[in-house]
């Protein structure tokens, strides 16, 4: 699962929830809107290394395909990426050419030989590819089942540049596939939630799954880079409304952090999307999805159904003086009236940014989400399971991580994150959710990280009964 698992379906849950067990934390709930508003001036004000950066200019389209330009997530170079869903594979197999830190390094010569044979394969024939395995467990505090889960997933990814491998307007194939399993508990963490009482999940896409091939589409660049067109089994999350720490594998492991509380996206299905670039900064996106696609399910099937998902974003790149580069995004999605009543249908819009904070390695985010009522009309009362429906009517994050804390050589990769949420879900009946998360990645070697993170549920919706629920998480993630 690279930059989160979209597409995983998600239900509003029965409220009546009884916990069980001890909380493992101090109650903070008297006041949930401090604490947020505490966290803030945190990450606004006390966020070390905000010396004056350099003013840098933002290369000119033509450079945006290149490699080079990607940058890893947290690096200036990140702010000049094209932005679209490629970004998780081409990140991927940007940080396999260039991983390295660590204590132990255990592959040593065997990898450095490893990686001059893909270079060759690369030079050769334009391709690329990468093994990606992360096991994720969680342990909760209280609820009514199973307190603890854990789960493998296994991706492989691959990129085949078949034409203009040595100019912008390259044509470009790009294949994902995942496989999960669960690690010897009676659940996934993606659905530990049940248990809680929680509004989202405590995670993203971490749940049991068959091996598939979940993505699997052409993209094509011409106009030197102004243009970027895909077409084929493209999953939307990973294209619109995202920030450079959208990766539930290396950043933060929430739901509302990793994914999207507040905006129904499609599971990956096919679909085709259209960027045009106007100048150096401005950007212009637009796509089109079959509404009713599942990545486990037949995408030629679902289409024929002709219920479709749009969605247009419009994105803005700076560099502040004193802070660095800069990503502003505003975008609006919309789903087509269903055949199904209890199928969601309307819309909403999403703004968010992400900004550095000083020098590149601090990066601050911001995002906010409004929905529609998707079932308005057709309403089947309190609670009632709804296919896909996501349950909050508006979310509001802000966070920020920072890497290079740890002064020693060995461990100039970890990265720490620190972040707050607030959803409202639609139910009137049920109260406002917050979340506190903090985690601290740690790159023990070139190929191994190992991330620790702490959840403060505040005020579980479905969980009257809770007035906070701690999740302690550890991921374990292999980049080979």
């Amino acid at each position: 699962m690279l930059g989160g698992a979209p597409g995983d379906h998600r239900q509003v849950r029965d409220s009546s929830v009884k916990a069980s067990g001890e909380d493992w934390v101090v109650d903070v709930t008297r006041y949930p809107v401090a604490a947020c508003l505490a966290v803030a001036a945190i990450l606004l004000f006390l966020i070390p290394g905000m010396a004056r950066a350099q003013e840098t200019e933002v290369p000119p389209p033509a450079a945006l395909g290149s490699e080079d330009a990607m940058g890893s997530p947290t690096s200036g170079a990140a702010s000049t990426r094209r932005d679209t869903a490629s970004d998780a594979v081409d990140d991927a197999i940007r940080e396999i050419k260039t991983k390295e830190g660590g204590r132990v390094d255990v592959l040593g010569r065997r990898r450095d030989a490893v990686q001059a044979w893909r270079a060759c394969i690369d030079r050769r024939y334009g391709l690329s590819f990468g093994i990606n395995y992360t096991v994720l467990y969680q342990r909760a505090s209280r609820g009514r089942g199973p307190l603890d889960a854990a789960v493998g997933d296994l991706d492989l990814f691959a990129r085949w540049r078949a034409f203009g491998k040595d100019d912008f307007d390259a044509g470009t194939l790009y294949a994902y596939t995942e496989w999960r399993h669960r690690l010897g508990t009676d659940i996934a963490p993606f659905n530990l939630s049940k248990s809680l009482g929680t509004l989202h999940e405590t995670t993203t896409g971490f749940t049991e799954q068959p091996f598939a091939v979940t993505q699997f589409y052409w993209e094509q660049d011409w106009g030197r880079g102004r243009w970027t067109a895909q077409l084929g089994k493209i999953d939307p999350a990973l294209s619109f409304f995202g920030n450079r720490i959208n990766n539930v594998n290396a950043y933060f492991v929430g739901f509302p952090f990793s994914d999207s509380p507040a905006v129904f996206f499609p599971g990956a299905a096919l679909g085709a999307n259209l960027t045009y670039r106007f100048s150096d900064s401005w950007d212009l996106k637009v796509g089109v999805q079959d509404a009713n696609g599942e990545k486990l399910g037949d995408a030629f099937e679902t289409i024929q159904e002709g219920e479709l998902w749009w969605s247009g974003q419009l994105r803005h790149t700076r560099c502040i003086r004193g802070l660095g580069m800069g990503n502003y995004r505003a975008g609006r999605w919309y789903t087509e009236p269903r055949s199904e009543p209890e199928r969601p249908d309307g819309g909403g819009f999403v703004v968010s940014l992400d900004q550095e904070l000083g020098r590149p390695g601090a990066v601050g985010f911001v995002r906010y989400e409004w929905q529609s009522d998707p079932l308005e009309s057709a309403r089947q009362g309190v609670g009632a399971p709804r296919q896909g429906l996501v349950p909050s009517r508006q979310a509001l994050r802000v966070g920020a991580v920072l890497d290079g804390l740890i002064p020693s050589r060995a461990w100039r990769d970890d990265v720490f994150g620190l972040g707050a949420s607030l959803s409202e879900p639609y139910d009137d009946r049920l109260r406002d959710e917050y979340l506190l998360e903090a985690f601290w990645r740690f790159q023990l070697a070139p190929d191994v990280q190992l991330t620790p993170s702490y959840q403060l549920f505040i005020d579980p919706a479905n969980n009257r009964a809770a007035s906070t629920i701690s999740v302690f998480s550890i991921r374990f993630r292999l980049l080979l």
